[in-house]
């Protein structure tokens, strides 16, 4: 990242704008009584629920960037990184069903 779009310019960036949206809400009362309404009770969770779940997915996203780059660097560790310890054993089952399979399975079950 660049000097001036880091983790701190970012998080000033959010406290000031929820600073100025602070200072535009004319009546907390009426804000209140709308927010805690029990209808909107997961709309107010949604509020902190998916921005944190969006940074999480950035942050783990980022993570694993800098893993491929790093892998595609060293062959050696490319190799032996992030591999099963354990080898195939013949009681497991050779397929592994992924979604479409399993709707297809689901599908023909209803009929």
């Amino acid at each position: 990242m660049s000097k001036f779009l880091n983790k701190w310019t970012a998080l000033a960036v959010v406290v000031i704008l929820l600073v100025l949206a602070g200072l535009k809400v004319q009546d907390w009362h009426q804000l209140w009584v709308i927010a805690s309404a029990p209808d909107n009770i997961p709309i107010v969770a949604m509020l902190f629920l998916v921005p944190f779940f969006t940074w999480l997915g950035i942050k783990q996203a980022l993570a694993n960037d800098r893993l491929v780059e790093q892998l595609e660097g060293d062959t050696k560790l490319a190799k032996s990184h992030h591999r099963k310890v354990e080898p195939w054993r013949p009681v497991w089952a050779r397929e592994i069903h992924v979604w479409p399979y399993l709707v297809r399975v689901e599908f023909l079950a209803t009929l």
